[in-house]
C-alpha cells in the first residue's frame, strides 16, 4: 500500500502469477472428460482404423485433434499456472518460430504445405495440453484413469494372445482393408506376428504396456486402503500385463518394463514409511520371477521366437549383445544428430519429412528422433527442440523425485520412469501413438506430482 497525501493508492503486485482467473468446477470437469476421451481414442483409434472404418484410416488418425482444440478453447484465459511456465513459454516461442519454416520450405520445393502442417502438428499441437492436464487433474481423476486402464489390460491381453498365434493375413492382425498389406502391416519375427493389440503399430502396444505397468506398480505399492482398485483386479491386471509382454515379440516391451521396474526399486530410497519402502524394493523382484515363470511356461513359442531374433540381430550388429545394443542406442542417436547438423539445410528439409509419414512423400528418413529434428527443422531450431525435450525430462524428473520423497506417493516417479524414455529420445514425433502417449503422459506425470505435493501440504 502506497500513501499519497489526500489519496490512497493500492499498488498491484509486480509479478503476473495471478493474472488467470480460477477455472469453474463445471468447466474443469468438462476438460477432464475431454482428456479421458482423447486418452481412449489414443488406445482405440487403431481399432477403428483396422476393424471399423479402414477406408477412413487417414481421417481417424487425426480424430483426437478437434478435442484437443476444444480443450484449448475451454481453458483459454483461465489456465496456465506459474510453475513450469518458462518451459511453456519456450515451447510456444519455438512453435511460433517454426511457423515460418513451412513458408520457406515450400518456396524451395522441399515440402508441400499440407505435409508441413502435419509436421507442425506432430511437434507442437499437444504441448499446451501437458500444462492443462497438470492444472485440471485431481486425485479422483487419477484414480479413475488408473482403474479403467488396469481393467482394459485384461481384454487387451486376450486380444494380443490370439494375434500372436494368428497369421499376418488374418483380420485380427491385418484388419479389414481392401487388400492384404495395403493399409496395415503386421510386423513379423521368425514367422510370428508381433502383436499390436488395438493399435496399428507395435509402438502403440509397447506404450500401452509400459504405462499400464507404471499404474499397476504404483497401486501395488500403496497401502491397501489407498489403492484405486482391489486386490483381485491387481492380480488379474498383473497376469494380463505379463502376458502382453510375453507375446509382444518386441525387445522394446521388455526394456520399457525393465526401466519401470527399476524406477520402482529406486523409489524405495525415497519412501518415509518403512513397509512401503520394503515393498517397493522387493516387489519388482517378485514380478520378474513370476513373470519369467509365466512367460517360459505358457508362452514358450513366442519367447523362443523373440530370443532367436535377438540372437540374429546381435550377430548382425557387430556382435553386441542385445542389452549392449539397447544401452548404446541413445548414444547412436546423439551421434546421428551430430552428423545431421552438417548435412541438413539451415531451414531443414521439411517439417515431418524425417518421420514415418515422410516415406510416402519422398522425405529424408531418419532412424533416430534427434536426427529427425535436425532434418525436419534445421540445425538451429532442431537443436532447440532437442533442448526442449531434455528440459521436459529434467523438470518432470525433479518434480517426481521431490513429490515421491515428500508425500509417500510412488505414482509420480513411476510415471516418470515410463514417460522419460519417450520424451528423451523415444518415438515422440515420428510415430502417432508415441506422439500421443508422450505428450499426454507428460501431463499426467506433472499432474501426479502436483497432486502428491498438494496432499502433503494439506
Amino acid at each position: 500500500m502506497a500513501v499519497i497525501p489526500g489519496k490512497q493508492v493500492t499498488m498491484e503486485p509486480m509479478n503476473n502469477e495471478h493474472q488467470y482467473s480460477p477455472l469453474p468446477e463445471s468447466r474443469r470437469r468438462t476438460i477432464v472428460r475431454l482428456v479421458f476421451l482423447i486418452y481412449f481414442l489414443l488406445i482405440f483409434e487403431g481399432a477403428l482404423r483396422k476393424w471399423v472404418w479402414p477406408e477412413g484410416n487417414k481421417f481417424i488418425f487425426f480424430i483426437r485433434d478437434p478435442f484437443v482444440l476444444l480443450i484449448y478453447f475451454l481453458s483459454w484465459g483461465h489456465l496456465i499456472k506459474r510453475n513450469s511456465s518458462r518451459l511453456l513459454s519456450f515451447s510456444m516461442n519455438l512453435a511460433v518460430f517454426s511457423l515460418l519454416l513451412p513458408i520457406i520450405q515450400t518456396s524451395l520445393d522441399w515440402s508441400s504445405l499440407l505435409f508441413a502442417v502435419y509436421g507442425w502438428r506432430s511437434y507442437f499441437l499437444y504441448i499446451p495440453l501437458i500444462f492443462i492436464i497438470r492444472d485440471v487433474f485431481q486425485k479422483k481423476d487419477f484414480e479413475l484413469i488408473i482403474r479403467i486402464s488396469l481393467w482394459l489390460t485384461i481384454p487387451v491381453s486376450y486380444l494380443v494372445f490370439h494375434q500372436s498365434l494368428a497369421p499376418s493375413s488374418d483380420p485380427i492382425n491385418q484388419g479389414f482393408g481392401s487388400a492384404p498389406g495395403e493399409i496395415f502391416y503386421s510386423m513379423l519375427t521368425g514367422g510370428m506376428v508381433r502383436a499390436q493389440g488395438t493399435f496399428t503399430s507395435i509402438t502403440g502396444q509397447v506404450m500401452f504396456i509400459g504405462s499400464s505397468l507404471a499404474m499397476l506398480l504404483s497401486s501395488w505399492i500403496l497401502p491397501p486402503k489407498e489403492r484405486p482398485v482391489g486386490r483381485i483386479v491387481l492380480v488379474l491386471a498383473s497376469v494380463a500385463i505379463i502376458s502382453m509382454i510375453g507375446v509382444s515379440g518386441s525387445r522394446s516391451a521388455f526394456v520399457l518394463a525393465f526401466i519401470v521396474l527399476l524406477f520402482t526399486q529406486l523409489s524405495s530410497l525415497f519412501w518415509l514409511r518403512r513397509r512401503e519402502s520394503m515393498r517397493a524394493f522387493v516387489f519388482p523382484i517378485l514380478i520378474v520371477m513370476v513373470g519369467a515363470w509365466i512367460i517360459v511356461s505358457f508362452y514358450t513359442t513366442q519367447f523362443e521366437t523373440l530370443a532367436a531374433r535377438v540372437v540374429s540381430l546381435s550377430s548382425e550388429n557387430t556382435g553386441y549383445l542385445s542389452i549392449g545394443e539397447i544401452v548404446l542406442r541413445p548414444w547412436g542417436d546423439i551421434e546421428g544428430a551430430w552428423y545431421a547438423m552438417f548435412i541438413a539445410p539451415v531451414f531443414g528439409y521439411g517439417l515431418g519429412t524425417g518421420g514415418n509419414a515422410g516415406m510416402g512423400f519422398g522425405g529424408v528418413i531418419a532412424e533416430g528422433e534427434w536426427s529427425r529434428h535436425i532434418i525436419d527443422l534445421g540445425p538451429f531450431l532442431g537443436l532447440a527442440f532437442i533442448v526442449l525435450r531434455v528440459a521436459f525430462v529434467w523438470v518432470m524428473g525433479r518434480e517426481a523425485v521431490f513429490a515421491t520423497r515428500s508425500s509417500n506417493n510412488p505414482l509420480p516417479l513411476y510415471l516418470f520412469g515410463f514417460v522419460a524414455v519417450v520424451m528423451f529420445n523415444g518415438q515422440l514425433i515420428g510415430q502417432g501413438a508415441g506422439n500421443g502417449y508422450g505428450w499426454i503422459f507428460s501431463g499426467l506425470c506433472m499432474a501426479s506430482s502436483k497432486i502428491a505435493m498438494s496432499k502433503k501440504s494439506s
